[in-house]
């Protein structure tokens, strides 16, 4: 029987004298490792009390959110980022497909096989540039999301989709909540084959149809008409003649004008101004600072509708319709002083008394029926002025028989 082989008697290992002052050292940086981490906890406790008292929640389930999902978890939840690595990889494959065509371009697992040697060390590069990558693979995610559908069904499915889920979050909000809402979506091309989607309960429907006389499906399709054809869609039947024509042209004229105003004095009072075709560049561009944009009718001289050929008319009402003519704001740098305007005349009577004259019987005023009965006087009474003597004594005749007739009566 071998006997047990002995073990060779060693010598304790001795450690290194410690310097002067260095267990003390070490002594207080535990104490401050576990003062840093206790001045974590209350932190993280502070935290937990504001997300409580800010959304009404109960401190134990903010508490079971932040750890993991459970009340028995023990580890923080992890916060959804970039991955470094997804983002170096993101970039090497942009580089290494840099230039070539669809079918010759590297594919996934072709990608990792070649950068597999480089793996250990993506994450040693500078600081810079892996920031660089982030914020590349985090844009191009963005564009991504924001990308055009390839085809007519992408974007039919795209849009379904998401209206689902934009109306189902309306409706159990109005469940939770009380709130009302209205959501038209419409397309925007005449090739696209997305019905128009509306979105609204029964009261709101009502609502539409009482105030403003049409139902939702007919808002929809009038919303569609002008998202496709634009402004043209929804004009008003063509006037059938000259002065149809010239009067929706003043109406419009005027109501592009009042919306320009509103633009121009927007976040206060807006003035309320009238169009002026005479006095236009003192009283409207000068004044306010608009101007309306390609006014070419009448040699470019600005007249009133009204006296505009019916060449012009068109032309112009035409232009209001389809946008070419419209109305704009004038530049800070392109407004001149603003003109000054025109004294008025002193009235001559100034200061003296302005009385309406006294009423008469048959309601007219006593100055009217005074030059009434001087017109009609003058008007019958015949002229002596070169008739001579007898006409002298006519008049003197039939004044004499008009005393005495007056005198026989009495």
């Amino acid at each position: 029987m071998p006997m047990p082989r002995r073990r060779d008697d060693t010598e304790p290992v001795c450690r290194a004298k410690a310097a002067p002052g260095q267990h003390k050292a070490e002594k207080e940086s535990r104490a401050n490792f576990h003062g840093d981490l206790d001045n974590a906890v209350r932190d993280i406790k502070k935290i937990v009390v504001d997300i409580s008292d800010k959304h009404n929640r109960s401190k134990t389930y903010v508490r079971s959110q932040l750890y993991g999902g459970s009340k028995s978890a023990r580890f923080l939840r992890c916060a959804l980022e970039i991955r470094l690595y997804d983002a170096y990889f993101h970039w090497k494959a942009k580089q290494m497909n840099e230039g070539l065509e669809k079918g010759e371009r590297y594919g996934l697992e072709e990608i990792r096989d070649k950068i597999l040697h480089e793996r250990p060390n993506y994450k040693n590069r500078p600081a810079e540039e892996k920031q660089k990558w982030l914020d590349e693979y985090k844009a191009d995610k963005d564009a991504r999301v924001r990308k055009k559908r390839r085809n007519r069904r992408g974007e039919q499915q795209d849009a379904a989709s998401t209206l689902k889920n934009v109306s189902t979050d309306l409706d159990t909000l109005h469940m939770r909540t009380g709130v009302r809402s209205v959501v038209f979506a419409v397309r925007s091309d005449i090739l696209s084959t997305t019905e128009p989607f509306m979105f609204c309960d029964n009261d709101m429907s009502n609502f539409f149809s009482t105030a403003l006389g049409k139902t939702p499906d007919q808002i929809a399709r009038m919303m569609e008409m002008w998202s496709i054809h634009g402004q043209s869609s929804l004009a008003a039947p063509a006037p059938k003649n000259a002065t149809e024509l010239k009067s929706e042209i003043r109406k419009l004229m005027q109501g592009k004008l009042e919306t320009i105003i509103a633009q121009r004095f927007e976040g206060e009072e807006a003035p309320k101004v009238k169009m002026n075709y005479v006095s236009y560049n003192s009283e409207i561009e000068g004044e306010y600072g608009v101007r309306f944009v390609r006014w070419t009718m009448n040699g470019g001289k600005w007249i009133n509708p009204g006296d505009l050929t019916m060449a012009d008319a068109r032309a112009l009402y035409k232009g209001l319709i389809d946008g070419s003519l419209y109305w704009e704001i004038v530049p800070e740098n392109e407004r001149g002083p603003a003109p000054t305007k025109k004294k008025r005349k002193t009235r001559s009577d100034k200061n003296g008394t302005h009385q309406k004259a006294a009423k008469t019987a048959d309601g007219s005023d006593a100055a009217s029926s005074s030059r009434k009965s001087s017109a009609a006087s003058s008007s019958r009474k015949p002229s002596a002025k070169g008739k001579g003597k007898a006409a002298a004594e006519e008049s003197d005749s039939n004044s004499d028989s008009g005393s005495g007739s007056g005198s026989d009566s009495e």
